[in-house]
Order: structure tokens, then C-alpha cells, then sequence
């Protein structure tokens, strides 16, 4: 029962090859936590209140508070949100970040977060909040690397299979709920440019070990 339970907390452990994901995880799950003892609730929160801790709102943003694309990233609507969207980053983290480094990891995470407030903040004009635009974002840097020679296909089936069962789960859900389906789209699209990008290095980076 003790091993159990310090596999389970080894989730939000940082590790060799393994450190920003269980950061980012942490993180997230710390915000949602401070909102819950703030008095905030828990299955839900209010979108002023989510405007007030840093929410993505078009006046907001576009008046100047450029900082919200950011903090949005890292903001989510209730226990539900947060709960999958973290257990989706740990498993494409726990793929990406030891293939690409953790340094382009986390670049990859910012610029497609930032990228997908960025559509949503010219799409709509309520209050955004969440990481599965970053999400969706390492999503897409995993197709450009799987379609590419230097990715081992049969050690990726796992990979792929919660790829699709996240981006099928989260467009069904989003088309019925009014989720935001255009930072999900932005975001794939600006990763799969980013793993273009990554891609002579990270084919350097496999080649040398």
C-alpha cells in the first residue's frame, strides 16, 4: 500500500528527462487548489472569478493586459477541467518531453498556449481558461515527429491512441458545451509548425544518444 501511494505521487514528481511536465502539472493543480480554499467552489467557478485570477477576455487582453494569455494557461474551470486536462498532459509528456528535451518542451507549451489565446481571444469574446490549447498544441508537435522517419512508429501506438481519444473527447464535448474548439484548432496547428521546426534538432539530439 505505501509503494502504491508513492507510485502515485512520483505524478507529480519531477524526474531525470521528466521535469517540466510534472512541473506544469503541479502548477496547475496548485492554482485550482488556491481558488478552492479561496472560497471560489470546486466542481465550477465563476467567470468573474476566473476573470479576476488572470482569465483570457478579449478588453481585457487586447486593452493591454497581454499577460492573461499566459496566466490563462494555467487557469480551469473546475475540478472536472483540470482533472483531464492534466491527465492528458501527463501522458503526452511523459512521450514528448524525454524525445524533444525539455527545454523545446516547454517553449512548445508557451508559444502554442499563447498562440491558441491568441484565436480564441480574436474568436470569442467570453472568458477563456485552460491548458488544452497547449495541449492540443504538443499534440500537433507529436504528428509532425511521428510522420517523420526519426520516430520508432511501433513504440508509439499508446501515444497516438490518447492523441486521438483526446482530440475526438475534447471537439464531440466542445461542439455540445461551447468549449473552446478554436484555441484546440490554433493549437494543433502552431505545434505541428513548432515540431517542424524542432525537427533537425531533435533528429541531432536522437542521433547523439
Amino acid at each position: 500500500m505505501k509503494t502504491n501511494l508513492i507510485d502515485y505521487l512520483l505524478f507529480f514528481k519531477p524526474r531525470p528527462g521528466f521535469v517540466v511536465t510534472p512541473i506544469i502539472i503541479d502548477i496547475n493543480f496548485g492554482v485550482f487548489f488556491l481558488m478552492v480554499i479561496a472560497g471560489l467552489g470546486f466542481n465550477e467557478f465563476k467567470a468573474a472569478d476566473l476573470l479576476a485570477w488572470g482569465g483570457n477576455y478579449r478588453p481585457y487582453t487586447m486593452g493591454g493586459q497581454w499577460w492573461r494569455l499566459l496566466t490563462s494557461i494555467f487557469l480551469h474551470g473546475g475540478i472536472g477541467h483540470v482533472g483531464m486536462n492534466m491527465i492528458f498532459l501527463f501522458f503526452t509528456g511523459l512521450f514528448l518531453e524525454p524525445v524533444i528535451g525539455s527545454g523545446r518542451y516547454l517553449a512548445a507549451y508557451f508559444f502554442t498556449g499563447t498562440a491558441a489565446g491568441v484565436g480564441s481571444m480574436l474568436w470569442y469574446s467570453a472568458v477563456s481558461v485552460g491548458a488544452s490549447g497547449a495541449i492540443f498544441g504538443l499534440m500537433g508537435v507529436c504528428i509532425s515527429l511521428l510522420i517523420s522517419p526519426i520516430i520508432n512508429w511501433s513504440a508509439t501506438k499508446i501515444v497516438i491512441g490518447i492523441a486521438v481519444i483526446f482530440m475526438v473527447y475534447y471537439y464531440l464535448y466542445g461542439f455540445n458545451s461551447g468549449i473552446d474548439n478554436v484555441a484546440h484548432i490554433v493549437g494543433i496547428i502552431s505545434g505541428m509548425f513548432t515540431g517542424y521546426l524542432f525537427y533537425p534538432a531533435v533528429k541531432q539530439r536522437r542521433m547523439v544518444r
